[in-house]
């Protein structure tokens, strides 16, 4: 994935950092304070300056359907695009007058919530104004946003320096100005809400593992225990504590109590009836029984939600599923960007996406005197991959900042590298690695660069920038080198990170086409909020029409690498939604005819939720991580992979309900219908195929259904659910 924005996904969630001799950090952030929220009567308080090559609009009180009512808007575009002088790019939004009081004793941090009109990256510094002119200032943001989202950024006060000193609350009582110093990148910033907040710090808690400590993740019959663990000093009155269990709906599903004595740790079985994602909470409990609090008293760990704990239990066992994918083969669709302990064979997701990048396969310029390099000829001595697995490989030339420092061009120009010949030798050592891990799979695929929209109009956020003829010159290089070592090779690209049909049609244009076996995209839109907004099957529609235009009337098979949903809506952690939304995605690209899809992303990461996995080590390890637990996605797309995997779309059916949305399909054995709705719960009536039927749900659970002349009523959310009729695929 792009390196969004410090990005998850996606919303961005910058916590607090416990530091060695505070409390545990238990309890969830109060909102205590309203310092702003930009009604359209304060438009004249924020004053806006810039450099000399920019020029801004500013609005107060602007809406954002179904984000929010009263947003300041700010949008400063550079005049001459082409100027690379940051003295002459740069814009604040400020305001001096703050009335005294909106920072309130016992105040922890300032809350900014923030949105990006179309995906880019911003640079924001914030700097804080006291009653006695000193001025503290903090960078809350040197990423990516996402496109039309909100973005909540939490800074602890003390985070704000002022030379070597920092914020506290009683000089924070004084501030009188608030100032936004932002980068230029072309788009509009939304400014939502400013606020202060603060962070109870309990002295007593419980920690929960599970029996498999790494994932919280169980195979269909396998026992489950759980350990309650006592942390700190539990509440003087605190006799015992009781646990309590939800599944997925959010429904309760048991749980027991326990006494309180010598040891520290309990340990209790909690396997459930059936299969599926489970939440855990605890509450501390006095002699009667009675709980001593409303809040759980379960640690907060990562990017879990405070006091709350998980686990799943998945409808397949890992036996199950690689046996599917050495049946299915290249059949598959599903897959995952970024594996993690497991996760893909746990989940039944075939294929996976490797990127090793050039700057630590060669971080010194390799010798090939004697054939391949070193790295290459360890990694083909390795010996094949497993057949069951399927293999995508990127590229990622077109990204100066992946590249080895000694090969990398002085001046910024496209491409990066100085020499070609540097590149395609690491590139021709890439492709004898694949071709001898991976002989099972023909086609091998090989993506040609990574969201190389960046590096061109009109999303330029990466250097160096890539005129149209470039990106051909770069494919056709490409080309020349995978087809010599593998014939067997596919050459995929362009890869932009949006579907885009402008900037797609400037590259076909320009004859990239015929270098390319497959197009390679990531799925996400600009100003999109859900994939049914998303519009793919108009797009994708246009994109194959693009194709046959500039391609002498022929179709390449689409494949996408990436897209998914953050499990984060505004200040709320939304892994349900989360899971909604991107099977939902999967199902509507795979019945619009997408060859491969690989979700984003196997874990939340450096304050980003798009995970599969929330993840419980996010501190010290951003990137990845030793402890996750799973977010209801996890069971969601292990009932998609059962439900559909190995089946061909069969076209979407259509008059249901303009909020309905199901799509047909079909294996030799019988069929599925996928279906939900954006709206409200409802019953809807399905055509019903000979033979046995049975409704899946969304984690994998099968009942039967009796069908009357042909049809089949079901209740429809927006949770997919299946009507499987035979065989599941």
């Amino acid at each position: 994935m792009r390196l969004r924005w410090a990005s998850l996904t996606a919303l961005l969630l910058a916590l607090p950092a416990l530091r060695a001799a505070d409390p545990v950090v238990l309890a969830p952030m109060e909102e205590i304070g309203l310092i702003e929220d930009f009604p359209a009567d304060r438009q004249d308080l924020w004053k806006p300056r810039m450099g000399d090559n920019v020029r801004a609009t500013v609005q107060a009180g602007y809406e954002l359907p179904g984000v929010a009512g009263t947003l300041l808007r700010v949008h400063p575009v550079k005049q001459d695009a082409g100027e690379r002088d940051a003295g002459k790019n740069w814009f604040v939004i400020a305001r001096s007058d703050l009335p005294a009081g909106l920072v309130p004793a016992g105040t922890d941090g300032l809350r900014f919530l923030l949105g990006s009109h179309d995906e880019t990256k911003w640079w924001i510094q914030v700097e804080l104004t006291l009653a006695g002119g000193q001025r503290y200032s903090k960078v809350i943001s040197d990423a990516s946003f996402p496109a039309g989202r909100m973005v909540e950024i939490n800074v602890p006060l003390g985070d704000f320096r002022s030379g070597d000193q920092a914020l506290t609350p009683a000089l924070a009582s004084g501030l009188r100005g608030i100032a936004l110093v932002m980068s230029t990148p072309g788009s509009a910033l939304y400014i939502d809400r400013i606020s202060a907040w603060r962070q109870e710090k309990l002295t007593g808690w419980l920690e929960m593992t599970s029996s498999q400590p790494t994932n919280n993740l169980f195979e269909r019959g396998e026992r489950v225990n759980l350990t309650f663990t006592v942390g700190g000093t539990p509440p003087a009155t605190a006799r015992g504590f009781r646990w309590a269990r939800r599944d997925w709906r959010e429904q309760p599903a048991g749980g027991g109590a326990l006494t309180l004595g010598a040891e520290r740790a309990f340990t209790v079985d909690a396997t459930p009836a059936e299969h599926g994602y489970y939440e855990v909470t605890a509450y501390w409990t006095d002699a009667a029984g009675k709980d001593l609090e409303q809040r759980s008293c379960l640690r907060a760990e990562g990017t879990l939600p405070v006091g709350l704990g998980t686990y799943a239990v998945l409808p397949s066992t890992i036996e199950e599923n690689l046996a599917r994918f050495a049946r299915l083969g290249e059949r598959c669709f599903l897959g995952l960007h970024g594996d993690f302990l497991g996760l893909a064979d746990r989940v039944g997701l075939c294929w996976r996406f490797g990127y090793t990048g050039w700057k630590w396969l060669e971080p010194t310029r390799p010798g090939r005197a004697n054939g391949p390099a070193d790295w290459a000829k360890r990694d083909i001595a390795a010996g094949p991959q497993q057949a069951y697995r399927l293999h995508i490989l990127p590229q990622r030339p077109n990204l100066g900042g992946e590249l080895p420092a000694w090969c990398q061009r002085a001046e910024g120009q496209a491409p990066a590298f100085a020499d070609w010949n540097d590149y395609l030798a690491m590139l021709r050592d890439a492709v004898r690695v694949e071709k001898a891990r991976y002989p099972h799979q023909k086609p091998r695929l090989y993506g040609g660069a990574w969201e190389i929209n960046l590096n061109m109009p009109p999303y330029v956020s990466q250097q160096p920038e890539f005129r149209p003829e470039q990106v051909v010159e770069l494919f056709r290089r490409q080309r020349e080198v995978i087809k010599a070592e593998d014939p067997d090779g596919w050459v995929l690209g362009p890869c932009p990170s949006v579907l885009n049909m402008t900037w797609y049609e400037t590259v076909f244009r320009a004859g990239v086409l015929k270098y390319l076996d497959g197009i390679e995209t990531h799925a996400y839109i600009e100003n999109a909020f859900d994939p049914e907004q998303n519009d793919y099957p108009g797009r994708l529609a246009k994109l194959r029409a693009l194709m046959r235009q500039y391609n002498d009337g022929r179709e390449l098979p689409i494949y996408v690498t990436e897209a998914g949903q953050p499990g984060l809506v505004g200040a709320q952690i939304a892994q349900r939604e989360q899971a909604q939304q991107v099977v939902r995605m999967a199902l509507i690209l795979k019945g619009e005819g997408v060859r491969v899809f690989l979700p984003f992303y196997g874990i939340d990461y450096d304050g980003q939720m798009f995970g599969f996995l929330f993840n419980k080590d996010v501190a010290p390890n951003p990137w990845g991580t030793k402890r996750c637990s799973p977010k209801p996605m996890v069971n969601g797309f292990a009932a998609c992979s059962l439900a559909t995997e190995g089946a061909q779309p069969a076209g979407r059916l259509t008059g249901l309900g303009d909020d309905v949305w199901a799509y047909r399909y079909t294996h030799a054995k019988g069929s599925t219908i996928a279906y939900w709705t954006t709206g409200a719960s409802r019953e809807i009536s399905l055509p019903a195929a000979a033979g046995a039927l049975r409704r899946m749900d969304f984690v994998g659970h099968l009942d039967p259904l009796t069908a009357t002349a042909g049809k089949v009523k079901v209740t429809a959310d927006p949770w997919p659910s299946y009507l499987v009729a035979g065989e599941l695929p």
